[in-house]
């Protein structure tokens, strides 16, 4: 008896043994799973760096039939400030989304929206809020299509700038999927006009399509929540 008790009690150590070493490989497995991801997802910004970059450097190089030498080269400060970007030296982009706004300053035919778009959003990512709203309102008044005037509309409304953005809103702007625009709506419907019932139609608009995202796995769940918050909160002034 003596014997079987210390074989069971040998047999039972190696079996919890047994089951810690497959939970311990499990953990491992997953780290190694997303170490896997993660490196594929470098892989992916490399790939997209090194892209931009020799599309960068192929306008530089090649003579386009439209285009003189000075003109590719100028059409490359977009590309490389866009690589700069992607790698997170905001400096370096800085420096060459202003090259490429003041060398095209004066070309009339050039449409330089998107550039003064990147750099504000720079500025704005750098905490440079009076660059950031002089570049988005500059985009503004190159063009007040419903494309560029939601940037400096995001930028007001997310600065409590409520009554200066309620003027650039345009409520034909508002499509259908822009969720974004339909929380600035209601943020601005609440803390100008005080119509409650129009604000939470607003949000609640906003969170219908980010739910069909979700469900898409276009957004995750956790996107929700500012909206959220505000749909309880225009719930709870309408009380």
């Amino acid at each position: 008896k003596a014997e079987l008790s210390v074989q069971f009690k040998s047999i039972s150590q190696y079996n919890a043994a047994y089951k810690e070493s497959i939970k311990l490989l499990e953990e491992r497995n997953l780290e190694f799973e997303k170490a896997k991801l993660y490196i594929i997802d470098l892989e992916n910004q490399i790939i997209e760096v090194e892209y931009k970059l020799e599309q960068a450097g192929t306008k530089i190089i090649e003579k386009d039939n439209l285009l003189t030498e000075t003109e590719n080269l100028l059409e490359s400060y977009h590309d490389i400030a866009s690589c700069y970007e992607e790698i997170s030296d905001y400096s370096s982009a800085l420096d060459y989304y202003t090259k490429y706004i003041e060398m095209n300053t004066t070309n009339e035919k050039k449409n330089i929206t998107s550039a003064y778009v990147s750099r504000g959003h720079l500025y704005w990512t750098l905490n440079d809020l009076i660059n950031a709203e002089k570049d988005l309102r500059k985009v503004t008044e190159i063009s007040k299509d419903c494309y560029n005037t939601r940037w400096i509309v995001y930028f007001l409304v997310k600065n409590e700038k409520y009554e200066d953005a309620s003027m650039y809103l345009d409520d034909e702007c508002i499509a259908d999927f822009d969720y974004e625009l339909l929380y600035c709506k209601s943020l601005i419907l609440v803390n100008i006009d005080g119509d409650l019932n129009k604000a939470a139609t607003c949000i609640e608009k906003s969170i219908s399509i980010i739910d069909d995202y979700v469900a898409s796995r276009i957004m995750s769940k956790s996107d929700l929540e500012k909206y959220l918050r505000l749909s309880a909160y225009i719930n709870e002034l309408k009380k």
